[in-house]
Parts: C-alpha cells; sequence; structure tokens
C-alpha cells in the first residue's frame, strides 16, 4: 500500500498528465485511497471526485453525513453501500462548489434528493435549490462518484 506522500505525489502526477493533455485550461479533481489515486480533468467545466474503499465498513457515520430525509429514504437498516454512497457523492460535490458556498458546510449541509439512486441531483439542506448533479459507480472494492455544479 502507498502511503499517504506517496499517494499525494501520485495525485500530482495524475493532475499534471491533465493538463499535458488538455492544456492550460483544464479543470481537475483529484481523489486517493489507500492504494489508488485518481485524477479527472474538462475545460469549460468544473467536475469533483471523490473515491473510496467500501473496506471496512463504518456504518457509525451515517448518523454525522445523513439528513433525516436521507435516513428515511434509506431506512433504518441502511447497508453500509448505501451511506458510503452518501458519503462519496457529499465529498464529490463539496470540491465542485465555490469557496463561498464551502464555508461552514458539514455533510448534513448537503441532501441528495435519491439517496438511494445510482446518480441524484443535490441540493443545500433546508434550501429548494439545486447546486450539482451526481453518479456513482461501484466495484468489488471501491466507489466512485463524480459531481458537477448546477447554475
Amino acid at each position: 500500500m502507498a502511503t499517504g506522500d506517496e499517494r499525494h505525489a501520485l495525485g500530482l502526477a495524475a493532475v499534471d498528465t491533465v493538463h499535458e493533455m488538455l492544456g492550460p485550461g483544464a479543470v481537475h479533481s483529484v481523489s486517493h485511497t489507500m492504494a489508488v489515486s485518481v485524477a479527472i480533468g474538462i475545460v469549460g467545466r468544473v467536475l469533483g471526485i471523490d473515491l473510496e474503499r467500501l473496506a471496512p465498513a463504518r456504518p457509525r457515520i451515517a448518523q454525522r453525513i445523513l439528513t433525516a430525509r436521507e435516513q428515511q429514504a434509506l431506512g433504518s437498516t441502511a447497508e453500509w453501500p448505501a451511506i458510503l454512497r452518501c458519503f462519496c457523492v457529499k465529498e464529490a460535490v463539496y470540491k465542485v462548489l465555490a469557496e463561498s458556498d464551502q464555508d461552514d458546510l458539514r455533510f448534513r449541509g448537503l441532501e441528495l434528493e435519491q439517496p438511494d439512486s445510482e446518480s441524484t441531483r443535490v441540493e443545500r439542506s433546508g434550501e429548494p435549490r439545486v447546486v450539482a448533479i451526481a453518479a456513482v459507480a461501484r466495484g468489488n472494492e471501491a466507489m466512485v462518484a463524480i459531481a458537477t455544479p448546477v447554475a
């Protein structure tokens, strides 16, 4: 497994590659887990990415990250992958928000319109304003979410 410094260096190298391939106008997002770093880049839009390992399961984080509406949608016996999907989407969305929108923002400050879906619109909690759309893909060992802001 790569150390934190090694994962950071891999992420920086990936960012360099993104900018070499797409040019100076490219916008990038980076995420890494214990053994993998991933970077995405795009020109003309903003994307956020988050990559999370499925193991070990940490279902107790649900209390910190899920809003009441999300908890209700997932049910009282929500399984770890459903909880992780919400976490992963919220991390990716946070990366695409303007700095002023990130100030004092906590996980429960974002709410997935469809927390049980592979794609969803995301709102600021308590506001009827969609701030991003996101999609999630799950493999055997990890989950990745990609988000883009909505004007």
